[in-house]
């Protein structure tokens, strides 16, 4: 399906990008003569997983108001808009102070970029077909 494509290559690449980050700041504080330690690692794969519950959300929020808008400015105004609010749903977690935060972040990113997606695909159907 066309729009499960668009989903997972955006994902793809911007967590690619996110990776590709984390791994260049890594080797600068290497570079200036910060140790690496255990913890560092840690927190890079616990911002990693935030970054991909985010990334993953937003990503279907783009889809549905991508579909459900007929004029690019209004479907970009209601992605910044209305869309920034639902990257707020993965870093709940993150603020209730869970243990393991990061991997419920994770888990609760995908479980509303699929449930977004689910809706997504329904419109999408429903405007085609």
């Amino acid at each position: 399906h066309i729009l499960r494509s668009k989903f997972g290559s955006v994902v793809v690449c911007v967590s690619l990008a996110c990776l590709l980050a984390i791994c260049v700041c890594v080797v600068m504080e290497t570079i200036y003569g910060v140790p690496f330690r255990g913890y560092l690692l840690l927190d890079a794969i616990e911002s990693f997983g935030l970054s991909m519950g985010i990334v993953a959300s937003m990503a279907a929020v783009g889809i549905l108001f991508g579909i459900m808008t007929d004029s690019i400015i209004v479907g970009v105004v209601l992605i910044l808009f209305l869309g920034g609010n639902v990257t707020l749903l993965p870093s709940i977690p993150l603020f209730l102070g869970i243990d393991h935060s990061a991997a419920w972040s994770f888990l609760v990113g995908m479980v509303v970029a699929a449930g977004i997606k689910w809706i997504a695909i329904g419109v999408f159907n429903k405007k085609q077909f």
